[in-house]
């Protein structure tokens, strides 16, 4: 299963492999790169998980804009996203989890020497070159200096 759009060049979320039998009826998770909101659309406020709204998203795979159709671009882009005009909701499957639950799932598919001595959970998304590949010397200078916590 997934979800596509033109704008998108195709893809913006899939479900597959045990996921599938997980939840039959979910499109599946954002593709890697893509950022996806669920708006209320006459607010611009992301809504709660469960509740309903229009999918807005953005990402590398996301055209720019409409070829010289500023009127078309105001009403289909506010700050980059991509507004869809298709409705849609996020579940809250509770995904919080603990760098112990990490390294625990890990130990039960990893030899014990490839496991990571150390685990950060962000809340940002990992800081991206303009063609979208990982600033790993900006995570390296972020653990070095101290600025996240393990």
């Amino acid at each position: 299963h997934g979800y596509g759009i033109t704008e998108a060049t195709g893809g913006v979320a899939v479900n597959a492999g045990p996921g599938v039998v997980a939840h039959p009826t979910s499109v599946g998770r954002a593709l890697p790169m893509v950022d996806l909101r669920i708006v209320d659309s006459d607010t611009g406020i992301d809504v709660p998980p469960g509740g309903i709204g229009e999918i807005w998203f953005k990402g590398p795979n996301v055209i720019s804009g409409y070829w010289n159709d500023p009127e078309a671009n105001a009403a289909a882009f506010t700050d980059g996203w991509f507004h869809s005009g298709d409705l849609g909701y996020l579940d809250d499957d509770g995904r919080e989890v603990s760098i112990e639950e990490l390294r625990h799932d890990l130990a039960s598919r990893l030899a014990v020497y490839k496991v990571p001595t150390t685990i950060v959970l962000r809340k940002d998304p990992l800081p991206r070159t303009a063609s979208g590949k990982v600033l790993k010397r900006q995570l390296r200078d972020e653990l070095s200096a101290g600025s996240v916590s393990e």
